[in-house]
C-alpha cells in the first residue's frame, strides 16, 4: 500500500506507511542498491521491512536516499543536515518524522498489556484521571507520549511515572495534551500532539 497518511506543519513533518510489501517489492521501491545491502545483516524479515519502509519515508521526506548514523544514545541522526529525526515502528505501520527542532515520535497499538502494565508508567493522579468509557485509548495514549519525549530527551534516562506526569484530558480522535517533565537535568511542559489510526496511536512532540 505505501504511505498511509503524512502530515506537515511549520514544527514538524511526518509520514506513516502501511507493511504490505514484501522485503523485495519494498528494495525496488526504494531504490538504493548501498542502502538495501544493509539489510544482509537483519535477521527477522519483520525487521527487514521496517528498516526498508523507514528508508523509504526518509527518502521521501528529503527528496533523496540519506544514510543514518546513531548517536552513543541509540538516537538516529542525518550527518550534514540541520533536521532532526525521528522513527517508529508498530505492528503494519512504520512511522518517520523531521524537524529542525528535537522531536520525538511514537506509534502503539492499543493494547491490553498497557492495562496490566500500568503503574510502571502512570502515576497515581494519572491513573486517577483515565477515562473508564475508553480506558485502553486512554492508557495507550500516555504510554505513547512518554515514549516520544524519551527519545526527544535522548541523553538522560527518565522514569516514566515520576518524572513525566500527563494533565487530565479527555482523549478524542486528534488533539494534543500536556505533558510535564521534571528529571534531574530537564524541567519542561511539552505540548504532544496525537492521532487515533485504526487500533493505533500516533503522538509526537517537539523541544
Amino acid at each position: 500500500m505505501g504511505v498511509f497518511l503524512s502530515q506537515q506543519s511549520e514544527e514538524l513533518e511526518w509520514i506513516i506507511w502501511t507493511l504490505e510489501e514484501n522485503e523485495n517489492e519494498l528494495k525496488t521501491i526504494l531504490n538504493c542498491p548501498s542502502i538495501a545491502q544493509q539489510t544482509l545483516s537483519i535477521k527477522t524479515e519483520k525487521r527487514k521491512k521496517e528498516f526498508l519502509s523507514s528508508r523509504i519515508l526518509l527518502k521521501l521526506l528529503f527528496g533523496q536516499c540519506v544514510e543514518i548514523d546513531y548517536k552513543t544514545s541509540g538516537a538516529p541522526y542525518i550527518k550534514g543536515t540541520k533536521w532532526n529525526i525521528s522513527i517508529t515502528h508498530s505492528g503494519k505501520y512504520v512511522a518517520v518524522a523531521r524537524s529542525k527542532q528535537p522531536l520525538g515520535i511514537d506509534i502503539e497499538q492499543i493494547s491490553e498489556k498497557l492495562n496490566r502494565t500500568k503503574h510502571k508508567y502512570c502515576s497515581t493522579q494519572e491513573l486517577n484521571h483515565i477515562d473508564n468509557t475508553q480506558q485502553l485509548y486512554h492508557l495507550t495514549l500516555h504510554w505513547s507520549a512518554k515514549e516520544s519525549i524519551y527519545k526527544l530527551i535522548e541523553d538522560e534516562p527518565l522514569i516514566f511515572d515520576m518524572e513525566m506526569q500527563i494533565e487530565k484530558f479527555t482523549p478524542r480522535n486528534k488533539d494534543h495534551f500536556k505533558l510535564h517533565l521534571c528529571s534531574k537535568k530537564t524541567e519542561h511542559e511539552f505540548k504532544i500532539s496525537y492521532k487515533k489510526i485504526d487500533n493505533y496511536v500516533l503522538t509526537y512532540s517537539t523541544f
